[in-house]
């Protein structure tokens, strides 16, 4: 049971100084228009996601050049690795372009209501 309320009284402290952090940077705070924040929101959703992916596909990355390493010399697991690595990187250059995508219509959509100058 302690370390139940241990963990509540670590997640209370942590929300509270990722709170401070936010209002100190300017990050915690709402734009003041009322479409400009939906679409601040639909933007911050968005790179959560593409990052999420972009880690994943990282991930695939070293996975694919360490079956690469311990082929043995092995035509096949070789062939396999190089498609896994060729199919990261592609994955990571979708990922980087959705990115630019995203945040370049979310921009323009911001400034279009107003709220950037």
């Amino acid at each position: 049971m302690s370390y139940y309320l241990a963990a509540a009284k670590g997640f209370v402290k942590t929300r509270e100084f990722l709170d401070k952090i936010g209002k100190q940077t300017g990050f915690g705070e709402t734009a003041k228009t009322g479409d400009a924040g939906v679409y601040a929101k639909l933007a911050a959703i968005m790179n959560i996601v593409l990052g999420l992916v972009g880690i994943l596909a990282t991930i695939y990355l070293i996975y694919s050049g360490i079956k690469w390493l311990r082929s043995g010399g092995s035509e096949e697991m070789i062939k396999e690795a190089k498609d896994g690595i060729r199919s990261a990187l592609i994955g990571l250059l979708v990922v980087f372009g959705g990115y630019v995508l995203v945040n370049f219509i979310i921009e323009r959509l911001i400034s279009a209501v107003g709220a950037i100058g």
